[in-house]
């Protein structure tokens, strides 16, 4: 009776090992990742060889970036970025850095509960080459984006939050967009209003949050035209912070706002405010 017990735990061990790998595991060569990569993303891996001093020597790493049990893989290549296992045989991509902003990989620690990547943002060009910062960010994979880290996040009240979404050139939305404490969702030049889900609008304050407004600048900008805008009034805490942020590329955790502001504006069901 023992020996059966056994042998039904080492099928279960077995069985659960099977049902936890993925493609990704089973890469084996650099020629293999570098097909799957190019496959999913449309992008040609190169993985130079030369080692830029006082950056990441890693090229590729296979590693659980999200917590949920499956191999992910983080490209180290001309760009930065991650395929997700979302589960069911389906993978995200999930870039770090902007359409006009590149990244370099400093280095990795994954000692701690999540991994944190230590990268340099581009914050310039010198004769038509990037520059980048000379101090270096930490970034997490944290409500499903990369953004950045925050060793101390505090809970704070939210009040409300206000979102501009200015023009640009081309089809880009643009709404004035007001979110109250009690889940009211308004536009405002077009009187209409909805009742946000719990779980849209617990996204957006726990985002709010962990950024932490008191850290942010008042006004972000790209060296390009054209381009959109947002104003943000994040009354929190009894203070008002506002931010003005030309190009939508602040900070990666402003552009995961972005996109759960969209998100929320698509998915409400909006009605009129009766006269």
């Amino acid at each position: 009776m023992q020996h059966m017990k056994s042998r039904l735990l080492i099928c279960f061990l077995f069985s659960s090992l099977i049902s936890y790998s993925n493609k990704i595991d089973e890469l084996k060569t650099e020629a293999d990742i570098a097909h799957f990569v190019n496959e999913l993303s449309g992008y040609t891996s190169s993985f130079p060889k030369t080692n830029i001093p006082n950056l990441s020597p890693i090229r590729y790493l296979k590693i659980d970036i999200d917590k949920n049990g499956l191999t992910d893989l983080l490209i180290n290549d001309r760009k930065i970025f991650a395929i997700i296992d979302v589960g069911n045989d389906k993978f995200e991509l999930k870039y770090v850095g902007t359409e006009h902003k590149e990244c370099r990989l400093v280095s990795i620690d994954t000692t701690g509960q999540e991994p944190i990547l230590v990268i340099k943002k581009q914050n310039n060009y010198i004769q038509h080459e990037p520059a980048f910062s000379e101090v270096p960010d930490s970034i997490t994979y944290k409500f499903n984006n990369f953004i950045e880290y925050n060793s101390k996040p505090q809970e704070m009240r939210v009040e409300s939050i206000k979102i501009s979404m200015g023009p640009c050139f081309g089809n880009c939305p643009t709404y004035d967009l007001l979110i109250n404490n009690n889940r009211e969702a308004e536009i405002i030049e077009t009187s209409l209003k909805a009742k946000i889900t719990k779980q849209s609008f617990d996204e957006i304050i726990t985002l709010i949050s962990y950024l932490n407004p008191d850290s942010l600048k008042a006004n972000y900008a790209i060296d390009a035209t054209d381009n959109p805008s947002a104003d943000i009034e994040i009354k929190f805490n009894g203070k008002l912070k506002t931010i003005h942020d030309y190009g939508l590329e602040g900070t990666l955790g402003l552009q995961q706002l972005y996109l759960l502001i969209d998100k929320l504006v698509k998915d409400a069901k909006w009605e009129h405010i009766p006269d």
